[in-house]
């Protein structure tokens, strides 16, 4: 038997292999590169895989021309929309000075986070969609996969934080109104 980076194990459904990867996580950049593939010994389990077992590397299928031309419509127009959408928000509250209150300070910090993650997550997602494999390096990989765990926590923490805000709001106004100031707004944000 050939010897081969990496071992293929058949789980009970025949269909799904899983692959352990070994020590050969430097390929060269020339090659076809799956960017969960880089992030853990195991890979994602696959459907299919080349019988002659030719190369040590294992990427998505490539996308049909229907399912392409799609992708290649609606998912620049999302990342589009995210970006410009995020920056009209930031422009506005900015600008208009009826809007830059302590109680818009928490949209501004979501509409910078939802713009890093339009501008830096989405758009490299946009690559990998539509190529089917990872066409960066190994540490732009990690560096995408923590920046978009990084990116979504803030979103949620800065709708959490909206939350808190507007229910106090409503719930103890003259209380809440002395209490509401930018040093407390700026530390809820970065808390």
């Amino acid at each position: 038997m050939a010897s081969y980076p990496f071992n293929i194990r058949q789980s009970r459904n025949a269909r799904l292999q899983l692959v352990e990867i070994g020590d050969h996580l430097s390929t060269p950049l020339s090659q076809k590169v799956n960017c969960f593939q880089l992030n853990s010994t195991y890979s994602i389990a696959i459907e299919k895989m080349n019988d002659s077992l030719n190369s040590s590397l294992i990427y998505m299928e490539p996308l049909q021309t229907p399912l392409l031309i799609i992708a290649l419509i609606f998912l620049p127009v999302i990342v589009i929309v995210t970006i410009v959408g995020n920056l009209l928000v930031i422009i506005a509250i900015i600008k208009d000075g009826a809007l830059c209150i302590v109680q818009n300070y928490p949209l501004v910090s979501l509409a910078s986070a939802d713009l890093l993650m339009g501008v830096v997550v989405m758009s490299q997602g946009l690559i990998y969609e539509v190529l089917q494999y990872w066409p960066f390096s190994k540490n732009m990989c990690y560096f995408w996969i923590t920046t978009d765990v990084f990116l979504c926590t803030s979103s949620i923490l800065n709708l959490c934080l909206i939350g808190v805000d507007r229910y106090l709001a409503i719930s103890r106004p003259i209380w809440y109104a002395d209490k509401r100031t930018p040093p407390l707004a700026v530390g809820g944000i970065f808390t």
